[in-house]
């Protein structure tokens, strides 16, 4: 079936003037692709770097009669993990999606990340959701969070993962430099992962440790071995922590032997859009 041509996105905060330079920091940004009648809702959470359009492509993975919310949240706010800017973009994507869980009730939320520019998102929505709340929305997407796909991470932000990140996501030369001083002085003095209180030792334990036993989605990791920011031993023992956490959950692996950090839908298609449609159907029947 034709998806509708209601599509409508939102930029916050509303930039001054427009982007000129499409590699220069971005703001956060939400974009809304309504199916007519959908089968189900999908986000799509951009990783560092990411343009709409690019995170556009991964819509190939899920059937045609699916409606989509595309998000990306801005550099800066990935790399300092902004807990009120993250929020706020989480709330958006919260808000778009219970107002089409509203109008389509009954059918399942999907969460589909990439990296650390999608999983930071994704935590603000955990925790979102996990308080006590009568919002409307924030209830319609705890009650329809059936599963969280994540792809090529989440990633443990050390010092050498975010700077390859930073080298290799912001094409912008000054951005770039900018970017890479901030990291390796944060680094250095062990704001990234340096010790218990750090931000992104929080978001690690967060991710490793988070239950949502309200919902309990069913999770998916895909990787590859030649990944070359997400460092693979760790994602393997957050992997297996949360087997370990909870045993009855319901959590696939996809590991690919080869494939660059989030591109693998380009390098092993067929497997891919197969291990994601399967996903979406096992979570339907169980529904």
């Amino acid at each position: 079936m034709m998806k509708t041509a209601r599509i409508h996105s939102i930029e916050f905060p509303k930039p001054i003037k427009p982007i000129k330079k499409p590699n220069a920091l971005r703001k956060n940004v939400v974009m809304v692709e309504a199916a007519e009648k959908p089968e189900a809702i999908v986000i799509l959470f951009g990783w560092f770097g990411a343009n709409l359009k690019h995170v556009q492509k991964y819509t190939k993975a899920y059937n045609e009669n699916t409606t989509f919310i595309r998000t990306v949240a801005g550099e800066m706010d990935v790399l300092t993990i902004n807990k009120r800017n993250l929020t706020n973009l989480a709330m958006q994507v919260v808000k778009e999606a219970g107002k089409h869980l509203k109008a389509n009730p009954g059918i399942p939320l999907v969460t589909h990340c990439f990296s650390n520019g999608g999983a930071v998102v994704v935590d603000r929505i955990n925790q979102i959701i996990a308080a006590d709340t009568e919002n409307e929305s924030i209830f319609l997407v705890r009650e329809h969070l059936k599963l969280q796909v994540f792809d090529s991470g989440p990633v443990f932000p050390k010092g050498s993962s975010v700077l390859t990140a930073v080298d290799e996501g912001i094409s912008n030369p000054i951005a770039k430099n900018v970017l890479k001083v901030c990291v390796s002085s944060a680094d250095s003095i062990g704001l990234l992962s340096g010790g218990e209180s750090s931000k992104g030792t929080k978001f690690w334990r967060r991710m490793k440790e988070t239950r949502l036993e309200r919902c309990r989605p069913a999770q998916a990791y895909v990787y590859s071995l030649e990944d070359n920011i997400c460092d693979i031993d760790d994602l393997k023992d957050l992997i297996s922590y949360r087997k370990e956490l909870s045993p009855c959950s319901r959590i696939s692996v996809l590991e690919f032997k080869t494939g660059v950090h989030c591109n693998l839908l380009r390098e092993h298609e067929s497997m891919y859009c197969e291990f994601v449609k399967g996903l979406v159907k096992n979570i339907q029947m169980a529904s």
